[in-house]
Parts: C-alpha cells; structure tokens; sequence
C-alpha cells in the first residue's frame, strides 16, 4: 500500500492512501484510537479522492512510531486471521 504524507510532524501525521484498499482505513484508524498517546485519529473517504487520515498524539509522543505499531498489530492480526481460514480448510 503507498501513501503520501500531507503534514509528518512528531505530534501529527495527516495522509493519503493513494493505491490502497478502502477497507483498510477503519480498522488502521481503530487500532491507531487503542493507543493511550493518541488525541484523535480520523479517516475521511470521499468518492472522488483518496482516502485520508489524521492522527493527533500528545506531546512528547511520536505519531509516526503510532502509525508504525498499529500497521504491525494489524498485519499480525490479519494474517492469523488468514491462516485460520487456510488451516481451517483442509
């Protein structure tokens, strides 16, 4: 998935996911909200452009290492999620 950052500071990050699954914004902003560091964290989807999100942390809190987590945990979760059904089916 590629994105491109609008605004990357240590307290914000706002980007675009510009070939990425649409279906994938709800969970990355949930997992991102599950954070004690986050202020907010917001998806906006339109029909004519990309998907965009928006995560504020506190100060003193790095909202890139936020991003960077919540994909880890996600990739974690899906693919056992994805071995589940594989194993499942033999």
């Amino acid at each position: 998935m590629k994105i491109e950052f609008l605004k990357n500071t240590d307290n914000e990050i706002e980007f675009k996911l510009i070939d990425g699954d649409v279906s994938i914004v709800i969970p990355l902003v949930t997992e991102i909200q599950q954070d004690p560091d986050v202020y907010s964290a917001q998806y906006f989807l339109s029909e004519s452009d990309p998907p965009r999100v928006l995560i504020k942390v506190k100060e003193g809190s790095k909202a890139i290492k936020i991003l960077k987590s919540a994909s880890q945990k996600m990739s974690k979760k899906y693919a056992q999620i994805y071995d589940s059904f594989v194993l499942g089916s033999r």
